[in-house]
């Protein structure tokens, strides 16, 4: 069996670029809910108002 030779490190640059998308994804995906919960409970926005606001997105 052939065995494949070990592969060189990535750089810093590589896990910084890849963290940062990461944590963009993680705002992406969590900010409409939040937006949506401060929208009807605080200031009392209807749910289907709410709802075509963030729907856009």
């Amino acid at each position: 069996m052939r065995t494949l030779a070990p592969a060189a490190p990535l750089p810093r640059s590589v896990h910084a670029w890849h963290g940062s998308g990461a944590v963009a994804t993680g705002v992406f995906t969590t900010v409409p809910g939040l937006l949506l919960i401060y929208l009807t409970d605080t200031l009392a926005v209807s749910p289907a108002l709410a709802g075509a606001v963030i729907l856009p997105q």
